[in-house]
């Protein structure tokens, strides 16, 4: 019996919302083994190459040359920039924090969007859509809301909401520079970002 399209929906709900959900707490407990550049190599190198392998069965074609400029734009900044911020941040803050910060990055999106010359505007649905997923996040996280006044965590707090607006331009820019081919546009590039960043990692360590 094929399952419908309903139930499939659920279940990706679900599994987005367990795995999104934990990731930085996998993220803390990841840095205490491995240095945060080298975790996040190998966790978007295993992603990338898994998703690549699974368009690949697919039958879709990897991105022509052309667009590995902007995809690589988008890669940097996404992924070399603002999550690599994260995983450096998540050794000096604590995840529930870092969990509700980050969350502003749909805020972020539909304010520099607003700015765009070609971006959609702002309207009533989108602000209270954004205020009402927001406000659900701070009663889930509302035991970390005092860490936002512990001195200790400023630069960390200012180093997430950066990493959020850094995750909304490149998502932006991904939208409107990127062209679709199949593949989601920076599960190839990050591959590409990331192999350097492992390299670099490991060249720190045999200069040690």
């Amino acid at each position: 019996m094929a399952v419908s399209d309903n139930i499939k929906a659920y279940i990706a709900f679900w599994t987005l919302s367990i795995v999104w959900g934990t990731t930085y707490l996998a993220l803390k407990i990841g840095v205490e083994v491995l240095p945060p550049f080298l975790l996040g190599g190998i966790r978007w190198i295993t992603a990338g190459l898994i998703l690549i392998l699974y368009f690949k069965i697919k039958g879709y074609n990897l991105p022509p040359i052309k667009e590995l400029k902007n995809i690589a734009i988008s890669a940097a900044i996404l992924i070399g920039g603002a999550n690599s911020l994260l995983i450096w941040v998540i050794q000096e803050v604590p995840s529930g924090l870092m969990a509700l910060i980050f969350a502003t990055f749909p805020f972020w999106i539909v304010v520099i969007e607003a700015i765009l010359p070609q971006g959609e505007k702002l309207n009533t649905r989108k602000i209270l859509g954004i205020l009402i997923g927001f406000l659900g996040l701070v009663v889930l996280f509302q035991n970390d809301l005092e860490y936002f006044f512990i001195r200790e965590y400023l630069f960390g707090i200012l180093m997430i909401f950066l990493a959020a607006i850094g995750w909304a331009g490149g998502t932006l820019f991904s939208k409107y520079r990127v062209r679709r081919s199949g593949y989601d546009a920076y599960c190839y590039a990050n591959v590409y970002w990331r192999i350097n960043s492992v390299n670099f990692r490991n060249y720190q360590r045999r200069g040690r």
